[in-house]
């Protein structure tokens, strides 16, 4: 057996301790990264203890068929005093990103460990930059930026998610770039931040709060601008109890509207509203999958900014802080449309259209960050493996360009509208399909489902 896992982040790391927990033959997984980080990849590598999981810990265990295993692993942590700040106790918990990030390295490792005590396939860390795949009858050769080359029966591609494109204006004009944060994760990207600078922040989600309170921890005291088509902020996480989602949500044709009339009357007086989408978690994807293409236009076209912000909380610190800076006016969320970017002598014109207002104004700032979240439209992004498996007719976005085209099986789909076997999607690149693939409990369903089925198939070939 010899799987090549491209991406080294949380679902290439728990894909490859998944296949060393599962596998007893012998064989080799290369896990490949371009940034040479294997494990907590870039989500988990902040390095910034103001950014907590928005999740509580008794969701977060990485094993699929362990559902307290994180917690356990915290606990043992905070009894050595080696777990940092946390917010709340055990599975209440918000802890950092980056403690999360250390405990993806640990699972990794101990399944390492396992499997070579028990006889299974060895694995490889890889530091390289894979620009090509290349499916053969049975396997599949990977191609890297020196010119290497690597042969497996099957590549799992863990891309994780791109940076947001630039808004036209700001890719029309050069000079704005030395003002324009394109990527708020790429390392050093805020250095030349001045401590009074003003910032304008396109977006108003959980990346908004991270970089609003990473600069806040650096000292900034300028004003923070964020903006986003409705203003919507994301709500803080409450104690909430999780009501099932009604068995007639799934026996009838589901639509964006009946979904939402559902939604409504579930909810009632809207005190427990956040019972009800914690309830509707472990059947979003049936759901989304039950639609038709229309429908899910429909819905991301109306319905998904506000299940959005109530879907994707903040942990509750984190909400006090944000508050905090809304309320000594450091911070301000506006809604309104982009009309232009332009250079303003020393400064950036930001020219927008406010939503409830009816002439255009102008925020004038000296640095814009973006913050949109990532691109999940693989035509346009510039990476050199995804564009060749778009060229060479390997790979197609999906019909809402979410991500890549993929079948139940996470098998990629070509430009022929045939599954490649040989190259299986995990994680955000998946989303066309699955939608809510971007959260640990998702995405380590996947995983487990995938990578036990793989495992299957390749030992029945044996």
């Amino acid at each position: 057996m010899r799987i090549a896992i491209v991406g080294a982040g949380f679902t290439g790391s728990l894909a490859a301790a998944r296949l060393l927990q599962r596998s007893r033959q012998p064989g080799r997984i290369q896990l490949i990264d371009r940034r040479g980080h294997f494990g907590p990849g870039l989500a988990y590598s902040t390095g910034n203890a103001s950014h907590l999981l928005n999740v509580r810990a008794g969701n977060m265990s990485a094993l699929a068929d362990d559902p307290g295993h994180f917690v356990r692993w915290l606990e043992e942590r905070l009894r050595d005093g080696d777990a940092g700040d946390i917010e709340g106790a055990g599975a209440l918990a918000f802890v950092s990103r980056t403690l999360y990030g250390r405990y993806i390295q640990d699972v990794l490792a101990d399944a390492r460990r396992l499997a070579a005590a028990e006889g299974g396939p060895e694995l490889e860390t890889v530091y390289g930059d894979v620009v090509r795949v290349e499916p053969l009858s049975g396997g599949v050769t990977l191609h890297f930026a020196g010119g290497q080359t690597l042969d497996a029966d099957r590549a799992l591609l863990c891309l994780g998610n791109f940076p947001p494109v630039a808004p036209a204006s700001v890719l029309e004009q050069p000079a704005l770039a030395a003002a324009y944060i394109d990527d708020p994760w790429r390392p050093g990207a805020f250095e030349r931040i001045g401590d009074q600078d003003s910032v304008a922040i396109i977006g108003a989600g959980l990346t908004m709060v991270d970089i609003a309170l990473m600069l806040n921890d650096q000292g900034h005291r300028g004003r923070i601008t964020a903006l986003s088509r409705r203003g919507f902020l994301p709500f803080e996480h409450a104690p909430a109890t999780a009501v099932p989602a009604a068995p007639e949500l799934l026996a009838e044709p589901v639509t964006a509207r009946g979904l939402l009339r559902q939604i409504r009357a579930v909810a009632g007086d809207g005190s427990n509203w956040r019972g009800v989408i914690d309830g509707l978690r472990p059947v979003t994807q049936t759901l989304w999958q039950a639609m038709g293409i229309g429908e899910r236009q429909r819905l991301m076209r109306h319905l998904r900014p506000y299940w959005e912000v109530r879907r994707h909380r903040m942990a509750p610190s984190v909400a006090a802080r944000i508050a905090a800076m809304l309320e000594a006016g450091r911070l301000d969320i506006r809604a309104g449309r982009i009309l232009g970017i332009e250079r303003a002598g020393e400064h950036i014109a930001l020219h927008h259209a406010p939503r409830k207002a009816s002439a255009p104004e102008t925020l004038r700032v000296d640095w814009i960050v973006n913050c949109t979240g990532p691109q999940s439209d693989y035509g346009r992004i510039a990476d050199p493996l995804v564009r060749d498996l778009l060229a060479a007719g390997h790979a197609r976005p999906d019909p809402l360009r979410l991500g890549l085209d993929v079948t139940p099986a996470c098998r990629l789909i070509n430009a022929a509208g045939q599954p490649v076997e040989t190259l299986i999607g995990l994680g955000p690149v998946t989303r066309g399909n699955f939608w809510e693939i971007t959260a640990v409990p998702d995405i380590r369903t996947q995983v487990a489902r995938i990578v036990d089925d793989l495992v299957d198939g390749l030992a029945d070939r044996a």
